[in-house]
This record gives C-alpha cells, structure tokens and sequence, in this order.
C-alpha cells in the first residue's frame, strides 16, 4: 500500500491543476468526514417515549439508560437521558452492542428491557410505566454494607421518599417530614419550641436502659442524636437533630430492630436511621437544573385555654404569638463528563409561638460524584451548618411564661394571680441562645478491580462547635431568684464525631440463576466531647455582658470524654432464581467503655425471603407475594466509667490534698445482648393494591443494673453495675395501601398503617425497682411505668360521715404505660383535574398514660376549676353562691372520692394519671402544578416547572382525652429513655400554616 505522500505526488503528476484543486476540495471533506461515516456505520439510534401505563399521559423528566451489557454489575458502563416535556427521548449515536434499558420516575416503578442496537440502524421504544405506590423498585438499606430493592428485602424496613413527600408540602425539620410515614416508629417532638428535641420510639424499645434512641447516618456520616445543652430552660435542650434540612433529603430507611440492624453492632440496638441527601438527577449532555422554593409561613397556639385548663385561662393565652417563618432555598444539580454534582443552600427563619423562641437557620450543601476511569467512583457529601436557636423559661421553671400564667389561680379565686412571682418583664428579660456552627462531610471511595470484586472506603466526620449563652440583665431585679446585679452563663462545646468504614465484595455467579456474594468489612466511631462553662453574677450595667466583666464567680465547670467503637463483620448472601434469597452475618464489636476482661462480644444474624409470585405459585395478578423471616442480635454498651473499676479524684483538706473514691465500676461489666426475632408477608395485587405485615419478638439479657453498696463497705460513692437485667418485647406492624382508582387527570391512594408494641421487664436480678421522677422499672410491668401508692377513693369518718383523708394503697401499683403500644396513621392522596394533588394525613396513639403535672400545681395554687369546685361541695372552703353537700349523701360521697384522686399534696393521686390517646388530622396539602400549562403557552420556555402549595400541620384534635393542650409532650425533653410521658408547664405543639412557591429553570 502506497505512504500518502506518494498518493499525493501520483496524483499531482496524472490530474490537471483546474481539476486538480476540485479534486483536493472534495478530498478534503471526504477525509474530514470519513471518521463520522465510519462511526456512523458502528452506531444506530434510539427513540422513544415514556407514558403512564393507567392514563397514557406523558411522563416528563423521567430518566432514560442504557447499561451496557458487557460491564460489570457493580460499576456499569451507561449512558442517560432526560425525557422532553412531551415524555420523548433519543439517543442519536449508541454504539452497537448488547443493553439493558432502565427507566426511572418518582412514584413508579423500574422499567427495564433487553435491547440490541445493531450499526445504522434506527429502533423506537414506547416505555409504559407503572406507579409504585410503596417504592418496592426503590433501592433500601437492609444492614451495614447490603441493599436490596424493596421487594427484594428479607427485612421490614420502613422508608420515606422525602422528595416525593415534600413536592406537596412544607417541613420544618425531621420530625414533620417522618411523623406518621413510617410505620413501626412514633415520631414527635418533646415539646412545641422550635429547635427542642425529637423524641422516637422504635418498636418496643430493645433493652432494659441506654438512650432507647436509633443511631442515624447521613450520607454515612454517623451523626450526633441528642439535645446540646443543660437545664438552662427546664426540661427542653436544644436539638443536634434540628439542623437536618428536609429540602435537602432524598430518601429515608429505618430499621427497626437488631434482626436488621444486627451488624451495625451495639449502636444498632434501638434501630438505625439511614438518611440519603439529593443527587444529580441529570444525565451528561441535558445541563444543568436549578430549582428555587420559597416558603412562607405561621406558627400558631393549636389549643386555646380554656376554664377546665385553668382559672387564669385569658392570661395564658395572651402569652402565645403568632410566630412567623420564611424559608429560601436554591439547588443546582447536573453532570458533565467528569463528574455529577448537586448543591444547595437554605435559610430558614422561625419564631415559635413564645416569646424568646426562635430559629435562624443556614445551610450549605455540596454532593459531587466522580468517575475518573471504569474501576472506580467517587463520591463526596458536605454540609456546613450555622445555627441561632434561642428557647424559652418553660419546664418546671417559675421564671417562663407558662409558669406565671398556668400555675396561678386569681385572686378573686383564692390564688395569687398571674405573675405572682415575676413578673412579665423579667420573664421576657431572660435569654438563652445557642449558637451553632456545624460540619458534616464524607467521602467514599469504591474501586472495581475485577468484574465481579469490589471494595469500598468511607470516612465521614460530623463535627459541631456550640456556644450557649444565658443571661440575666443587670437592669432587672432578680435577687429574689439569686441572681444579683445579673447573672450570665456561657458554656462552649465541641463534639467530633468520625466513624471510618472500610468493606470489599467478592459476587459469585456459579450459575445463571443461582449467585452469591461474599462481604467482609470493618467499622470504627471515635467520638469525642470538650465542654468548659463558667457563670458571673454583679455586672455593672445591662450594656456590658462581657463574661469577665461580672465581679462575683458563681462557678465553672471543664469535662472531656472520650470514646472508640469497632467491629468487624463478615457477610454471606445468597440468591437462587431471582425467588429465594438468604443471607447470613456475624459482627465481632469491641468498645472502650467495655471492661478489660471483656474486649469483644459477637452478634450474630440471618434472614431470609422467597418471592412465590416469581415461582409461578400464585396466581398472575400477584406481582409481589414475599414471606420473609429474620434473626439478629445487638446490645447496648455500659456507660463509659462502668468497667473501670474503682476512680479516686483529689480533695482538699484541713490537712492537705487527698483522695476519695468517685466512682465505683465493675471490670466483669458486658454489654447487654438483644436479639430480635421477625416474620413477615408482603404481597402486592395487580400494581396497585398491597399489604405489608411483620410480626417481631425481641428479648434482651445481661442488661446492667446499679446495685447500691452497703454502708459498712465504706464503697458508697455510687452503685456498682452488674449484668442481671432483662426485657421481653413483642408487637406488630401492617402496612395496607391501595390505588383506588386511576384515569386520566384523576388519582385517589390510600395509606393505612397501625403498629402495636410492648415490653415487659422480665428481672432486675434482686435489686430494687428503680424510680425516675413518677416513672419506674419494676419487674413485671412495662418499663418506665407509672408506679405509685395510688388513692383509690376517700376515707370518711363512720359516724358524721365527713371526708376525713384519701385512701391510700398500702403497696404500690400499676398507673399506666407513657409511651402508646398502639400508633397508626391514614393517609390520602388525591390528584384531580390534572394539576391538583391533595393530600390529608391522620394519625393516633392508644394505651398511652401522660402524667399532668400542670394540674397538680394549679390545684395547689387554686387555679384548677374542678379541684376548687369540690373544696366548695365539700365545705373546705366558703362560697355564698354554692351550698355544700351534706356529709353522707351520695353527692358528698362522689365528690369526696374524686377529691381524694386530685389531692395535689399525695403523689399517687389518680386524678392526674390521664389517658394520652388521640386521633389527630396531622398534615393538609394542596399543590398546584403550572408545569403543563408552562408547556403550552411557552414551548422555547426556560421555565422547566412551576407549583404553588399550601396546606396545615397539626390542624385539630378530632378525638382527645387529655384535659391538657396536648397530650404528645414530655417535660423532660427527648433525651431521657425512663423519664418519660410528663407534662410539666410543657409547651403545646403549634398549628402551622403555610404557603410554598417551587421553580425550576
């Protein structure tokens, strides 16, 4: 074959000039585009189009690939497109070969279908798509290291799509976004001050103590779950949850039990929460996506006062505000040939319904995903966080609105009046702000030598930097509360917490039906925690609040702590004929608050599931029908000193320095072993009906109780923890949801969940039952009881028949259970004239008992109508408009036994032990979606999508037998696992109400 140079000079000596150039023109081009010709004839196009199977209407913006056949599972070779406004796609030059194509939509389940593209050829495609209405083709988290589609999964795991969820409404943090939509977990807030704790109650609560609340991942950032603060305003701290932006997650996995969460080790005790944030939803090649939401909105009092909730009703409702909010935020998501990235930011700004209560939130947020060859990818999530929370006096504190207004009966009464002991404006002057500043970040690397291995790194890091600053103002005369010329307290926290994941993956494929995969990996969490307080008092002026300008030193206080969680674990999965699945694991964990002669514990696990609708075993209507079973194990760890043994710490003395014991451990300590057994059925009929139905049994041993030491020991520093405890636990879930019906420009769904679940403590191992406040362990009855000398009636003398006392029990019993065995919730979800989607969410507790500790207090200081009205009937106190009762007459009899349970002086009184059922209509949304009208009026437009919503939360009791506002709250805030179902001056929960703008361009 002749070099091209030789070509040229042949031709140059056989073809005239004029000829010459025409020819040179023409070679030219034919050499430009001979390179396109010859890709052409590699290459041939698809086309297509995406509709609702049920109405048969275009499906815009679903998510077109096509995996390449040849490249491995775990890391495919694809390509994507973005379906036009009118549900078309194409893709003009795909290389000839083998594919699977994959459509994806929220709300409907996973197309994929085999394809072959062969060179110079052109295919057309209609993709009909089904809704999922329970997100069975969505992909979930089942354990450490393993996934599964839904309708895969050999374990009951409740998830939420948050995007989904929040196209229809509006949410302030995790709590609203999850309450009532994950069936197996109550959801809700300690009290109603924005930016206090969230409270969750999984299943029957795994072991005997611990903080009884689910470790939670974002991103697999393991996260801080609790309240940053002390007692600075009664029972309510500020949330290290609140800072969770719900516009920034995509999607929420809960496992509820150590049959799930078994291998996540002793962290998984009391469930996992596995938050995944927002990703790209853009293919390369379709730009970039910007979306703007706008949201305006009001806090409101749910429940006004009235004369049964206290005398001085007018005075406590004029305490309440309407407390406004706007939230902004921005996102931008897309992907070029290097990378997909997502970022955003948020601010919010919230005033609750008291006075000194507020949130001025702002968030940060970068997701990138990075592919720099075939073996590997990258990801990377960040977040920085800057917080301004401030709380108010409430909670058994006298210095709170609540307690000057909700306590104190008028004088015209008998009571002191409102404000009997500050008043307003030294209750307004007082101010306690948190100031956050927050990172989280991860990043994850996975690297796909083989086809068929795989390995992943991770390390993610949650880091917060908080302030907390109290003050009293030196212009306010507060010397009857102790609080001289002022009083500022400042305390300054830092937490790191960082948890390094490192796994690798070996699938096997021994057969075309039958394929299994191998996973060893390892965890490690080191959490650490600095905190350093000081409190001054006699400030010179209101205008200086310098710490170090107060002239009296009240006290200071420096901790740090220090703890490291590891473990190992080894996976074995199995999967024959795409019908039966096994998998079995075992985790070795190790802790340092464990003692040294008891390095490690193992929990082991094992779960399985056969899909009979995929064995032709039922009949074809069934698209799911799954029977699934598992076991697991997991523990909860001793606290960080309880195998320590003895801990001497250093005094002064007359004589000189020395020591004394100040705590004292136990080196044979272990962790609390938890298992948790389960059984379920999961079956779908025709895509649009279903029901999810789990059965679980959990039983915890060598729970750790404190044991206190006999004076004579002289080790009487603290109680000795020992492993004698245990706790049995049992109840059941079920999901039933259905497409009721389904045409053209309308759609009904329904969603019905209900959860039962109780635990009974089983042995304390010889110890005395242990007492919290009104709540208990005792053997026998459900833990954190209300255990007490209950007042049954009255005693009357048996001659003049007058009241004379309460009839006291000699033995003290059961009251009640604060945490509801039964929760469940409805939900409906209607579209209509094409553009409208309404949506309506009830949800109810039964079997619950809350403590109204409020009404204790306004008995004693004659603010409780009822408790007055009988010290009149009963002659205790003079009243011209109201004739008492004669001793001995019924009417005398029946008030005095009813006097007896409202004695506010006797701590058994069952007056104040009331139901906690409720039926609540939860949430309203309307939304509006001009996306279609946008499409006809601007076909070139540069507007991809418009919606308007607005809807309700917390809209009105329908049922509730509590006499106080809301029987939801806790008095002692979410971090406390015994205390618990107390309503101490305990902020209501507000109404909200707002309106939402979202814009995509």
């Amino acid at each position: 074959m002749p070099q091209v140079g030789s070509f040229f000079r042949y031709v140059n000596l056989t073809i005239p000039m004029k000829s010459l150039r025409k020819f040179s023109v023409f070679s030219l081009l034919t050499l430009l585009l001979l390179p396109s010709f010859a890709f052409a004839q590699t290459t041939g196009i698809l086309r297509g189009k995406v509709i609702d199977v049920g109405t048969g209407e275009d499906m815009p913006s679903a998510t077109v690939v096509l995996i390449d056949a040849k490249s491995p599972v775990s890391d495919p070779k694809k390509i994507g497109r973005i379906a036009k406004k009118d549900g078309t796609f194409e893709f003009l030059a795909v290389e000839a070969g083998d594919y699977t194509m994959r459509v994806t939509y929220i709300g409907y389940k996973i197309f994929t279908k085999k394809i072959s593209i062969e060179a110079g050829k052109e295919y057309s495609e209609t993709v009909k798509m089904n809704t999922d209405i329970q997100g069975l083709d969505e992909v979930v988290v089942v354990g450490e290291a393993e996934t599964r589609f839904k309708s895969d999964a050999e374990v009951s795991v409740s998830t939420v799509n948050a995007v989904k969820v929040q196209e229809n409404s509006s949410y302030q943090d995790l709590s609203q976004l999850l309450a009532g939509k994950a069936v197996g977990v109550h959801i809700s807030p300690a009290s109603g001050t924005v930016g206090g704790g969230i409270r969750f109650d999984v299943r029957s609560g795994a072991g005997l103590f611990g903080s009884g609340q689910p470790v939670i991942y974002v991103d697999g950032i393991r996260i801080s779950n609790g309240e940053i603060g002390s007692d600075l305003t009664g029972g309510q701290s500020f949330s290290s949850i609140a800072d969770i932006i719900p516009e920034d997650i995509e999607s929420v996995n809960i496992l509820k039990g150590p049959a799930a969460s078994a291998l996540y080790g002793t962290s998984g005790s009391n469930g996992v929460m596995v938050i995944k944030t927002r990703h790209s939803i853009s293919e390369e090649g379709n730009g970039a996506n910007f979306v703007y939401k706008a949201t305006q909105g009001w806090n409101t009092q749910a429940e006004k006062y009235i004369a049964s909730n206290g005398l001085n009703f007018s005075e406590a409702n004029s305490i309440f505000r309407v407390g406004p909010f706007t939230e902004h935020s921005l996102s931008l998501n897309g992907a070029n040939a290097l990378f997909s990235y997502y970022a955003s930011f948020d601010h919010r700004n919230e005033d609750g319904i008291l006075m000194n209560n507020s949130l001025d939130r702002n968030s940060f947020r970068v997701n990138l995903s990075a592919s720099p060859n075939e073996d590997v990818t990258i990801n990377a999530s960040t977040n920085f966080i800057v917080d301004n929370i401030a709380l108010p006096q409430n909670d058994n504190n006298i210095l709170g609105f609540l307690g000057e207004t909700v306590l104190f009966g008028p004088t015209s009464a008998g009571g002191p009046g409102a404000y009997a002991l500050a008043d307003s404006t030294l209750v307004r002057g007082v101010t306690t702000t948190n100031a956050t500043q927050r990172f989280l970040g991860s990043i994850e690397a996975l690297y796909h030598p083989l086809s068929n291995l795989s390995f992943r790194a991770a390390i993610g890091y949650d880091g917060t930097s908080s302030r907390i600053d109290q003050t009293f103002p030196a212009n306010l005369d507060y010397s009857g509360f102790g609080y001289v010329n002022g009083q500022r307290y400042t305390e300054n926290q830092t937490i790191a917490r960082m948890n390094i994941d490192l796994s690798g993956t070996y699938n096997w494929e021994t057969s075309k039906d039958f394929t299994t995969s191998t996973t060893f990996g390892s965890q490690l969490f080191i959490f650490s925690n600095h905190d350093i307080s000081i409190t001054k008092q006699d400030f010179p002026t209101q205008f200086v609040t310098n710490i170090d300008a107060g002239a009296k030193f009240i006290g200071a206080k420096e901790t740090f702590s220090n703890a490291r969680e590891a473990g190992l674990y080894l996976i074995q999965d199995f999967s024959y004929e795409s019908a039966y699945f096994l998998s079995l694991g075992v985790r070795n964990d190790y802790a340092s608050s464990v003692g040294i002669n008891t390095p490690s514990v193992f929990y082991p696990k094992a779960s399985g599931a056969i899909r009979l609708d995929k064995l032709d075993l039922t009949p074809a209507d069934f698209n799911l029908f799954k029977f699934r079973v598992a076991y697991g194990q997991s523990g909860v760890l001793p606290g960080s000193l309880d195998g320590s043994g003895l801990l001497w710490s250093a005094v002064p003395s007359g004589a000189g320095r020395g020591a004394v014991i100040n705590f004292i451990g136990n080196p044979d300590i272990k962790p609390e072993h938890i298992s948790e057994f389960e059984i379920g059925l999961d079956l779908e009929y025709k895509n649009a009906y279903g029901l999810n139905f789990t059965y679980f049994m959990q039983n915890a041993n060598n729970s750790i109780v404190n044991f206190e030491n006999a004076p004579s020991t002289g080790l009487t520093a603290s109680a000795t923890p020992r492993n004698v405890g245990s706790i049995k636990g049992s109840g059941f879930e079920g999901v039933l949801y259905g497409n009721i019906f389904r045409i053209k420009d309308y759609q009904l769904d329904a969603n019905l969940m209900m959860s039962y679940a109780t635990n009974t403590v089983t042995s304390l191992g010889g110890a005395a039952p242990i007492f919290v406040n009104q709540n208990a362990v005792v053997e026998g009855l459900p833990r954190a009881a209300f255990y007490t000398f209950a007042v049954r009636s009255a005693l009357f003398d048996p001659t003049t028949k007058v009241y004379t006392g309460s009839n006291i029990d000699t033995s003290r019993s059961f009251l009640g259970n604060p945490i509801a065995p039964w929760n469940g919730s409805f939900s409906l979800t209607l579209k209509f004239l094409q553009n409208f989607t309404l949506t309506v969410l009830t949800d109810w507790q039964f079997g619950g008992t809350i403590y109204n500790n409020t009404r204790v207090y306004q008995a004693i200081f004659s603010n409780d109508a009822e408790y007055n009205l009988l010290n009149k009937q009963l002659g205790f106190v003079t009243d011209t408009a109201i004739t008492p009762f004669k001793p001995g007459s019924a009417e005398y009899i029946a008030a005095g036994n009813k006097f007896a349970t409202l004695d506010p002086n006797q701590p058994g009184a069952t007056g104040y032990y009331e139901s906690s059922d409720f039926i609540r209509l939860r949430e309203i949304g309307l939304r509006y979606d001009f996306t279609s009208l946008i499409s006809d009026l601007l076909p070139n437009r540069q507007i991809k999508s418009l919606s308007i919503n607005a809807g309700c939360r917390n809209v009105l009791f329908i049922m509730k037998k509590y006499s106080g506002p809301d029987p939801e709250v806790n008095s002692f805030g979410s971090s406390s696992s015994i205390t618990r179902g107390q309503d101490f001056l305990t902020l209501q929960n507000a109404r909200v109400f707002y309106a939402s703008l979202t814009l995509g361009f």
